[in-house]
């Protein structure tokens, strides 16, 4: 992992009025996962956040290639759009922070 990896993704559309965005918080040496702030917005309000991991299986050799952004890119999409987190890890506070504070919903967490 480099210091290259996307800090903030987004917003991205996903369709009429609806849009994700990631803001990085960790990096695990041990599994390789990242994990991201992932925060889904319902026209331009946040609607859920929460902790997403992503286990980068396509081993990326360079962090910044077209192919790693993609596939980066299709998996917080998916996490996104599942709603809820897919992971234990609670994230860090800075990057809570970063990403706008805790969101309410505790469906959104997986509580």
């Amino acid at each position: 992992m480099t210091d290259t990896a996307h800090r903030v993704i987004g917003p991205v559309p996903v369709d009429e009025g609806r849009a994700w965005l990631a803001v990085f918080d960790s990096y695990d040496p041990r599994t390789y996962d990242l994990y991201y702030i992932v925060t889904l917005l319902e026209r331009g309000v946040p609607a859920a956040r929460f902790v997403a991991a992503v286990f980068p299986y396509w081993d990326p050799e360079h962090w910044d290639h077209p192919a790693h952004v993609a596939r980066l890119h299709a998996a917080l999409r998916d996490a996104a759009l599942a709603g809820r987190t897919n992971t234990s890890y609670a994230g860090s506070h800075v990057a809570w922070h970063r990403a706008g504070g805790r969101l309410a919903a505790p469906e959104a967490r997986g509580d």
